[in-house]
């Protein structure tokens, strides 16, 4: 698409007077009009397409954050699990819920 730009497409008025001075009789409107529309959709496109690209990316990045989170909560229950202390607390709840049944 950048070739088009350099080559000058943009200059292109489509009054159809190449059509008319070709000697070989080429119709030359008609595809510069085409490639001026597939260049001027390009663009409307590429914004859009910049866009998506930096929400996927704070979307990972959210993501990423939250999973490190959840692994922080888990390894910091899996701490409080393994002082005995509170797993003697947890095994007198069981039991006086046991108890109270």
């Amino acid at each position: 698409m950048g070739a088009l730009q350099d080559l000058g497409l943009n200059a292109c008025i489509e009054c159809g007077c190449c059509d008319y001075v070709c000697p070989s009789q080429l119709q030359l409107t008609s595809p510069y009009v085409a490639a001026k529309n597939e260049l001027a959709q390009h663009s409307a496109n590429t914004p859009r397409a910049e866009h998506a690209k930096q929400c996927n990316a704070a979307q990972v990045a959210r993501l990423k954050a939250q999973r490190e989170a959840e692994s922080a909560a888990l390894e910091q229950q899996v701490a409080t699990v393994g002082n005995t202390d509170s797993i003697k607390a947890i095994m007198e709840r069981a039991r006086d819920k046991e108890q109270r049944e």
